[in-house]
């Protein structure tokens, strides 16, 4: 994949994004603060059974009709707080 380099606004950390040179479809995504986490798009897999998807950031950007299973970890924002510690889960079954 070819990569684009984004500098947040926000924080001013690097993101990375990893696409398809043929189409532009994004299939990972990887960080400046988390090097060696990788975010893969799962609707790019050819068989995302395979992948075990148990916990779910960003619910906060997440379309109002969005819900999550109940054994799921969902947080508002990221996992991690900017000043590094645990950011605190919402209610697991609708991310409020």
């Amino acid at each position: 994949p070819k990569t684009y380099t984004y500098q947040s606004d926000e924080h001013g950390r690097k993101l990375y994004k990893h696409f398809c040179p043929t189409c532009g479809t994004t299939v990972s995504l990887t960080t400046e603060r988390f090097p060696s986490g990788r975010v893969m798009m799962i609707g790019t897999l050819d068989d995302p059974s395979l992948v075990k998807v148990d916990t779910h950031m960003f619910a906060d950007e997440a379309f109002s009709w969005v819900t999550y299973p109940e054994d799921h970890v969902v947080y508002a924002k990221h996992r991690i707080n900017e000043d590094g510690t645990p950011a605190a889960p919402l209610t697991k079954s609708t991310g409020n």
